[in-house]
């Protein structure tokens, strides 16, 4: 009766990830970096290839860096594959883990090549190349939880929150927003019924 479980729906802001790395490819191509092929890690990805396509783009490949939960920590092998796939697109989306940060460092040796953040925002680690990221807002979440509990009013069980409730969002680097920013914003509905779907 103490415990609450928390969802966050990731679809949506990865959706909206996809939009803007189609407002800013060159090549209209993109791919995708998973640590290991899991129902929460393909949210992340269908998501991103919808919002793609919704831009007008495609997804040339995604690429699982491991078959259990090593992939989440293997910047070497991120390195590799994102290098690979670069040669075909010019955007990433890692969803991976510490493993992100290779994908981050090809990106950054290459130019005209970038990524996504994912989780939190990180655009500390290659602000030149992180077109946004897709964050949970983990801190307001505990903080709503001790209010609701001080107020006599915590709600037990497994509970989702997302893009709507403002759960999750998807982050845009300054440096990139004059080209992301309105078509971005354009495809917020469009991102939230996209989810609805893929909830079906």
């Amino acid at each position: 009766p103490d415990l609450q479980s928390v969802d966050y729906e990731t679809f949506a802001p990865s959706f909206l990830a996809g939009v803007a790395a189609m407002a800013l490819s060159a090549t209209g191509k993109a791919a995708v970096v998973e640590g290991m092929a899991i129902e929460t890690v393909n949210r992340f990805t269908r998501g991103f290839t919808a919002g793609v396509e919704y831009g007008g783009g495609e997804v040339i490949g995604v690429a699982v860096l491991s078959d259990n939960e090593t992939g989440f920590n293997n910047i070497d092998r991120a390195v590799q594959e994102a290098e690979r796939l670069f040669q075909r697109c010019d955007v990433i989306f890692p969803v991976a883990g510490a493993s992100g940060a290779g994908v981050i460092a090809a990106a950054k040796a290459v130019p005209g090549r970038y990524t996504v953040g994912v989780d939190a925002d990180q655009r500390y680690m290659g602000e030149a190349v992180m077109i946004g990221s897709v964050v949970k807002y983990l801190g307001q979440t505990v903080y709503d939880v001790v209010i609701k509990f001080c107020k006599g009013i915590f709600e037990q069980g497994r509970v989702r929150t997302g893009l709507k409730d403002g759960g999750t969002d998807f982050l845009i680097n300054d440096l990139f927003a004059n080209q992301v920013r309105e078509p971005v914003i354009r495809a917020y509905q469009a991102a939230l019924e996209a989810e609805k779907k893929d909830k079906l």
